[in-house]
Order: C-alpha cells, then sequence, then structure tokens
C-alpha cells in the first residue's frame, strides 16, 4: 500500500512539474526552460491597473527581462529582419495573445508586459498563474492570458 501511495505522489508530483516552468521558443526553433527560480532571480516589478473596472496591482517580471534570461534575441534597438519578430502567448488552456517584439522595445513601443505571479499581495488563484500575462495600455484585458506556459517569439515572413 506505502509503494502505491509513492506512486501515485510521484506522478501527480511529474504531471505537475510542468505548470512549473515557461517554455520560450526562440526564432530560431530552439527551446529553453525557464524555472521558477530563474524567473524569481529577476528584477521585479509592481503594476497597478484597473481590471474589469477595479484597482487591482501585479507583481512579476517584464517579458523583455525572461527573453534576455532565455537568450531569446534582442529586445533593445531592434533594427532590420528583427523589427519582423512577434511573441506569441500562449495559456494552458491555449488561449493565446500576440505582442508585436518592436512593441516591447523601449526606443520604439514602450510597452510593458508583465509575467505576473502575484496579484494584490497574494499569489495567483488557481487557473490564472503560476503566472499571467498582463499587457500594459490596452484598453481591455483581451492579450491577458491567464495560466501562461509558454512564449514563442516568431519572424513572420516578407511575402
Amino acid at each position: 500500500m506505502h509503494l502505491l501511495y509513492v506512486s501515485l505522489v510521484a506522478a501527480f508530483t511529474v504531471q505537475a512539474l510542468p505548470a512549473q516552468t515557461l517554455t520560450v521558443r526562440r526564432a530560431d526553433g530552439t527551446e529553453q526552460r525557464v524555472s521558477a527560480a530563474q524567473l524569481a532571480a529577476l528584477p521585479r516589478t509592481t503594476v497597478e491597473v484597473l481590471e474589469h473596472n477595479i484597482p487591482t496591482t501585479f507583481e512579476g517580471v517584464t517579458l523583455a527581462s525572461v527573453l534576455r534570461a532565455a537568450s531569446a534575441g534582442p529586445v533593445d534597438s531592434l533594427r532590420g529582419a528583427v523589427l519582423r519578430r512577434a511573441v506569441l502567448l500562449v495559456g494552458e488552456d491555449g488561449y493565446a495573445a500576440v505582442v508585436a517584439l518592436a512593441e516591447v522595445d523601449a526606443s520604439i513601443g514602450g510597452r510593458n508586459v508583465l509575467l505576473a505571479d502575484r496579484v494584490n499581495g497574494a499569489p495567483l488563484a488557481s487557473g490564472q498563474g503560476p503566472w499571467r500575462a498582463v499587457v500594459l495600455g490596452d484598453g481591455r484585458a483581451a492579450r491577458w492570458v491567464r495560466a501562461l506556459v509558454r512564449i514563442e517569439v516568431v519572424e513572420l515572413p516578407v511575402s
């Protein structure tokens, strides 16, 4: 019976591990998993926004810092073909949204995209986290991806 219990705990632990990492796919197709510990080591940012007209405080790390940490290409002073890159933010449920990489470049768009792990001082609720993309400056929260599991940098072709 004890062996069965240990096996069940191990199975649930293995299944829970992917939720504790973010997969970052670079424009060249290679991937890197970024752990919660790696994210915790990045500089933290706190923002106050209105979510459904309710003042809400989110805490986390910026998308730009995560892309840098994952060696997912330049995010500053973009030029040339790199300006055709977009970032696809994908949630656990398949919901996805796109942010142009140029939007994140402080010298072009200057848009802050936060990968939040806390809201109003507490961890995100089940189904919301462990990370949630919060795209600051959007008129409504349509690109705020809950339960974020994957970030893909893609280069759009020229037809």
